[in-house]
This record gives C-alpha cells, sequence and structure tokens, in this order.
C-alpha cells in the first residue's frame, strides 16, 4: 500500500526513477479496481444479486433505486480509474529512466509500430471487402466457402506490443546513480 500511495504522490514527477516493486504494485493496484468495477456491473446485471436473493428470499425483482445506486458507484469508480492511469504514466516515464534510457528511445518505436499497424489495419480492411463476394457456398461440401483475409489484426498486435513493453520495463534498473537520478534500490 505504501508504494501505491508513494507512486500517487509522485503524479506529476517525471523526474527520477521508480523500482519495479512500485510498478508491479500500481499494476496489481489498477487490476483491482478494474476487478471491483466488473463486480459492481455482475451486480448491476443482476447476475449476484439473484444468486444472493434466490438463496435468503424468493423474489429476484430489483428497485430502481438500487440499480441507480449501483449506476452512480459504477460511474465514479471507473472515472477513479480514468484518473489513477494518470500516475501510471508518470511512474512508466521514472521507470524507463531507472533503465538508463530517455523516454523518447522507448516511444518513438512504439509510435512507428503503432502506424505500421494501423496501416496495415487499413490494408485487411480494403482485402476484406473486396473479399466479401468472393464467399460462396459450396454444394459439395455443404458449406458457405468464406474468402476473407483472416490475417493478423490490430488487436493482436497491440496485445504484443503491451507484454514487450511491460518485459521491458520489468528488467533490472542500473545499478548506481544514473543521470536520471540516485540508485533507489532494487527488490
Amino acid at each position: 500500500m505504501k508504494t501505491v500511495l508513494n507512486s500517487i504522490s509522485r503524479t506529476f514527477d517525471f523526474k527520477g526513477r521508480s523500482s519495479r516493486q512500485e510498478l508491479i504494485f500500481y499494476i496489481l493496484f489498477l487490476v483491482i479496481q478494474s476487478s471491483i468495477i466488473i463486480l459492481f456491473e455482475e451486480i448491476k446485471v443482476g447476475r449476484i444479486l439473484s444468486i444472493i436473493y434466490s438463496i435468503f428470499t424468493e423474489s429476484h425483482s430489483f428497485s430502481n433505486i438500487q440499480d441507480i445506486l449501483l449506476s452512480n458507484i459504477q460511474d465514479l469508480l471507473v472515472i477513479v480509474l480514468c484518473i489513477s492511469f494518470i500516475p501510471l504514466i508518470c511512474l512508466l516515464v521514472r521507470r524507463i529512466h531507472d533503465i538508463n534510457l530517455s523516454v523518447l528511445s522507448v516511444v518513438i518505436p512504439l509510435i512507428i509500430l503503432f502506424g505500421i499497424s494501423v496501416y496495415k489495419e487499413r490494408l485487411n480492411i480494403q482485402a476484406n471487402i473486396k473479399a466479401e463476394s468472393e464467399s460462396y457456398y459450396d454444394i459439395t461440401k455443404m458449406e458457405w466457402i468464406d474468402k476473407t483475409n483472416h490475417s493478423f489484426n490490430f488487436v493482436n498486435f497491440s496485445i504484443i506490443i503491451v507484454i514487450i513493453f511491460l518485459l521491458f520495463l520489468c528488467l533490472k534498473g542500473s545499478d548506481g546513480d544514473n543521470k536520471y537520478g540516485k540508485y533507489i534500490g532494487h527488490y
């Protein structure tokens, strides 16, 4: 909890360094926040409350006040989660400094890879529009033959980039002081 509070207190501090422990605990904090939001969504939809109500009562109806209250709480939690990404950006910058790299040396290749993936996705969409007319029904196999291009899409590419970036951030920081700050110790 202390490391999460330290990250939040250093929200607009882009100078200095942060340890792997600080990054891991803050990401865990965001995962817990997201899980709570998902739990409230499940409660709001009625999946969890219906199970709880069926155990104790025979009524499965929810009042309008409960729905409004759950929606307001969930909206508040989503706002808090969105605000929690601001310290994460600052923490990522400090973590990159701990590896003794400039933020630009990481961000520029990510922007280039993002641009390539967006261009490739655009080409995939154009190929799929062209291939829609090439789908047909094969009477011998008794099925539709789909000639669309099922290639690597933007979402898969983005997930792989995020995983590589997170693994990169988990590298051991530089020993001793560097040009971004004093040695903070690693765990």
